[in-house]
């Protein structure tokens, strides 16, 4: 029994010292570990902080202020000088005068001129620069000596009285015509015409009195069966009157019927 008791307190002190050891073991593990955790950040934080350094060295300076605006120019424009004012009243001396002098012709004519004309329409004392010497009060600069300024312009004259009427009609273009047509016509399409399926254009060579109307009226051109109702149209039509040399004149020409079926 004695044995036994000896060999249980061995046994317990094995026991404990391995304990110990783990516990030291796990100890220094602990710390090892932790060193190198505090380590690598320790490194990473130098070296991110060396790269950023680094970019900032690389990255280009800001540009340079730009430039101040520069100063206005000068006005080279020269002033502008008014004109001379010329007194032409008349102002009884108070003492007699030693010399006497003679007014200018031209400020003689613009007094005058200036009594004549009525208030709103007199001009300036002096003259106006750029004007004429004996112009008219109320004119403008540069204008013509001696116009008579918005003044209607003077009538035509008249037609000599020996001038030759024409005898015949005057010959007119189709268009002339239809631009003077005062009433215009369309024929009727004829039934036998229309049964046989004829169609297309007739012209109609028309004699036109000093009044307008239609004197005389042929066919020229055309279907047969479609020239009657064209012509029968045409004789009804009727024109504004023509003036040559002030006297109405007849007139002669041709206009165009288009006979289309539906």
């Amino acid at each position: 029994m004695f044995d036994t008791m000896v060999e249980s307190t061995s046994q317990a002190k094995d026991a404990g010292r391995r304990s110990a050891f783990m516990a030291v073991t796990f100890v220094i593990w602990v710390v090892g570990f932790t060193g190198l955790v505090i380590w690598q950040i320790w490194t990473a934080a130098a070296e991110l902080s060396q790269s950023a350094n680094d970019v900032t060295l690389l990255a280009p300076p800001p540009p340079p202020p730009p430039p101040p605006p520069p100063p206005p120019a000068a006005s080279t424009s020269a002033p502008q000088t008014k004109a001379p004012v010329i007194d032409d009243t008349y102002t009884a001396p108070k003492e007699v005068p030693k010399e006497i002098k003679e007014i200018p012709k031209q400020a003689q004519l613009r007094s005058r001129v200036g009594d004549a004309s009525s208030s709103d329409a007199a001009g300036v004392v002096g003259g106006v620069p750029g004007g004429v010497p004996g112009g008219v009060p109320g004119g403008v600069p540069g204008g013509v000596p001696g116009s008579t300024g918005d003044a209607a312009p003077p009538p035509p004259p008249d037609p000599p009285k020996d001038a030759q009427v024409p005898t015949g009609p005057v010959r007119k273009s189709e268009g002339v015509l239809k631009g003077n047509a005062i009433n215009r016509v369309q024929p009727d399409y004829p039934p036998v015409a229309k049964s046989a399926r004829i169609s297309g254009p007739v012209v109609v060579e028309i004699v036109i009195d000093e009044k307008g109307n239609v004197t005389s009226a042929r066919a020229v051109s055309g279907p047969a069966l479609l020239q009657q109702a064209a012509v029968s149209a045409a004789r009804r039509w009727t024109f504004k009157p023509t003036i040559l040399n002030g006297q109405p004149v007849k007139v002669a020409g041709a206009i165009t019927f288009n006979f289309v079926l539906n």
